[in-house]
């Protein structure tokens, strides 16, 4: 729905006519409009929801998309009374004041360029938590391009060999590469500006940061009022007020929450609208990712609208028309049933998807405080209480004191060699010289996690938890159907979640406490208090199971083993293991089949899904 990109030639001159038509390649022009200045031309789609994608200031102009939850704070800053301008027009006056120096200051998603033809200045930003998208590529030749998608700038296929060994071993990801080799991301919470012809990035905003500024100590009960009227003031900001807002709802804490303060806050009067209706995953086939009982709760009590939409497991209906993916960072299936449930929300008016994604990052927490006072001194505090968590949660004492409070203690060699294998290592069918080439050890998600400093575990584990979140905002192609908001994503509130301290988070039987606390009132009980979650897994054994016949034709001589980056032989041996149940550990069907869909990605991209027999063309289209 807000499809932009442009050009911007450093020396002020023309930018040539084939950079429109390498973007008529991936957009048809006539849902396109055209926007000029000296040096630039920019494209963006026709946008009637939101406000514009373009705006002007004097010989300055702007592109791209803009929802500023600071609007009053700013336009404070700017010293302006008038309320008549749009967030993106508002966003270019404050950053070419002073090159943007004080970007920090905006709150919300954004990503967007200004180009100043007098003074030669380009700015390019993006939302502190990358909701929005900005990828560039060059400058050559004195040309720069930038886009809301990655493909449109992609010459040919040459891939980013790192970025997909990191997707594949799920390791920390480096923030500004993409799939393809050319083509960069402008990384969350980031400037970029272009000086002498060179882009420089510079970061505005980072979880450690935050989490070390100097902040008032808060009571528990304060801490609960505190989280709670900032996560009302999330829903508040990014609802519509014309009804057009719907939200996913899993039946999960987050979501029903998200769900539950949306129709509160309009019963109460405090917005002019609720939600429009809701969109529900179901599981038809009982693989335990299904929680309807929970949502349906939910729906009950607020007798909010919910539409109910499956979860597509099969790739042999999903690939009769694929949905186009601009990087392999989602799975077809799912991207299928978002696409379907993006269908069920336009088709009843809605324009605005909420979701619960940012929820665990927040309020989950980890249990590594027990690390943290065993170090202060207090090991029979933490020996007592280890036991009582285990004996109330009916868990392996021995189990969870060595997960929490002896692995994080222990050298970064040793506890690498210990979990060797297990669920946060690197996928066995990664080669060696990948693993080594890219330094994947050192970045997987369980090093990030478990190496903060010593004394400091939690604090460091929840700023790692936090700082992972970009990575976890991967592309739809819902995303151009509707306007996706995540409440949870809030900066005030990410923050405070960054100081809450574990006595208030990671509760006996009630992880996410402030959250199920900050909901009293508002959740209906059967779910506040529920325990546990729906797990998905069963879906990735179900596909490896009932598939066999498309994923060995996928496997034959996969074009991730060309180029190097997994070894077929083991890849193969991992998909007969977990058909069989052989996984090793929790979750390693689902890493088998996120391989799986990278290759996939690949092959139908470069039309090889197609010359092996597949009834699909390259295009996507049924032949």
């Amino acid at each position: 729905m807000r499809f932009f990109a442009c050009a911007v030639r450093m020396d002020g001159g023309p930018v040539p006519a084939s950079f429109s038509d390498t973007i008529a390649r991936s957009r048809p022009m006539t849902q396109l409009g055209s926007h000029t200045a000296r040096g630039f031309l920019g494209l963006a789609s026709a946008d009637d929801f939101g406000g514009p994608v373009v705006a002007r200031l004097g010989a300055a102009i702007g592109i791209g998309v803009a929802r500023l939850d600071n609007r009053a704070e700013v336009l404070r800053l700017l010293s302006r009374r008038d309320d008549d301008v749009s967030d993106l027009g508002l966003v270019m006056q404050f950053v070419t004041r002073d090159q943007g120096a004080r970007i920090g200051r905006l709150e919300g998603d954004f990503s967007f360029v200004v180009w100043d033809p007098t003074s030669g200045c380009l700015l390019a930003a993006r939302d502190t938590f990358g909701v929005r998208k900005l990828y560039y590529a060059g400058p050559r030749d004195g040309l720069i391009t930038f886009c809301s998608h990655a493909s449109p700038l992609a010459a040919g296929d040459s891939y980013d060999v790192q970025y997909l060994a990191e997707r594949v071993s799920y390791c920390a990801p480096d923030p500004e590469r993409t799939v393809y080799a050319n083509v960069r991301a402008v990384p969350a919470a980031t400037a970029l500006r272009v000086r002498n012809g060179t882009p420089l990035l510079s970061s505005y905003w980072s979880a450690e940061e935050a989490q070390a500024r100097d902040h008032v100590v808060l009571s528990a009960s304060d801490s609960v009022d505190a989280f709670r009227t900032m996560l009302m003031d999330a829903v508040r900001q990014r609802l519509s007020g014309d009804g057009r807002t719907w939200s996913h709802l899993s039946g999960g804490l987050d979501s029903s929450s998200v769900v539950s303060l949306s129709q509160w806050l309009a019963a109460r009067g405090d917005t002019t609208h609720g939600l429009g209706g809701t969109v529900t995953f179901t599981d038809s086939l009982g693989t335990g990712a299904d929680e309807k009982e929970y949502s349906d709760a939910v729906v009950q009590h607020w007798h909010v609208r919910n539409e109910l939409v499956p979860h597509r497991v099969s790739r042999s209906e999903v690939l009769i028309d694929p949905p186009l993916l601009d990087q392999p960072n989602r799975s077809f299936p799912a991207a299928a049933r978002d696409c379907e449930a993006a269908r069920v929300i336009e088709s009843a008016g809605g324009r605005v998807l909420f979701t619960g994604l940012g929820g665990d990052n927040l309020a989950l927490g980890t249990m590594f405080f027990f690390a943290d006072w065993v170090v202060s001194g207090q090991l029979g505090h933490a020996l007592a209480e280890m036991a009582y968590r285990a004996a109330l949660g009916r868990v392996s004492f021995w189990e969870l004191a060595y997960r929490n409070a002896l692995l994080p203690l222990l050298p970064t060699g040793l506890r690498r060699a210990l979990t060797r294998g297990g669920e946060g290592d690197v996928p066995p069918w990664l080669t060696s010289e990948a693993t080594q080439r890219f330094d994947i050890v050192s970045r997987t998600a369980h090093d990030q996690v478990y190496g903060g400093r010593l004394g400091h575990k939690y604090e460091q584990a929840q700023a790692a938890l936090i700082a992972a979140i970009p990575s976890t905002l991967i592309d739809g192609p819902h995303e151009d159907a509707l306007d996706v908001r995540h409440p949870y994503l809030h900066r005030p509130l990410v923050e405070l979640s960054l100081r809450l301290p574990p006595e208030l988070v990671v509760r006996p039987q009630q992880r996410k406490w402030i959250l199920r606390e900050s909901m009293r009132g508002i959740l209906p009980e059967f779910v506040r208090t529920r325990v546990g979650k729906g797990e998905a897994d069963g879906f990735d054994v179900w596909s490896l199971t009932h598939e066999r016949q498309y994923l060995d034709r996928l496997l034959e001589d996969p074009i991730l083993g060309q180029l190097g980056c997994v070894d077929p032989k083991r890849l193969r041996d991992a998909v007969c293991a977990a058909r069989e149940g052989r996984g090793g550990h929790k979750g390693s069907s689902s890493r088998v089949g996120s391989t799986l869909e990278v290759e996939l990605w690949l092959q139908i991209r470069s039309g090889r899904w197609a010359a092996k027999g597949s009834q699909i063309g390259s295009s996507g289209s049924t032949k």
